[in-house]
């Protein structure tokens, strides 16, 4: 039925990663908790680690996900329109890619995925 509900295709960034890993850590360490993949303890450490309390006095919606703005800009590096993301959480994120035969820097990037309910415009 019309207006029954929205589907959204996913959001992707790709990003740098961090020399320590730190950014491409957090998104891991955030999948895992979400999906516990080898046991169910995971899950409801990540949620306690989240809110410093047990995990069952909480909305577990709102630890799980968490809302994502993204800045668009102008030519001139001047911000013009915002988008903001309800209730994100990272579907997948891509391997590391180490490349020892290089013999000049190259920053290591990654690519995530995030499923949300919903996106609006703001007009900066």
């Amino acid at each position: 039925m019309i207006g029954d509900t929205l589907d959204f295709e996913d959001l992707t960034v790709d990003f740098l990663v961090n020399e320590d890993l730190s950014n491409y850590r957090e998104i891991h360490d955030w999948m895992t908790g979400i999906g516990f993949p080898e046991q169910r303890p995971q899950f409801t450490t990540a949620l306690s680690e989240n809110t410093g309390t047990a995990a069952g006095e909480n909305n577990t919606t709102s630890l799980l996900t968490s809302d994502a703005t993204m800045t668009i800009l102008s030519n001139k590096n001047n911000p013009i329109l915002r988008c903001n993301f309800r209730n994100c959480h990272p579907k997948s994120l891509s391997a590391l890619s180490f490349n020892s035969q290089s013999t000049d820097t190259e920053q290591i990037t990654a690519s995530v995925t995030f499923k949300y309910d919903l996106y609006e415009f703001e007009v900066l």
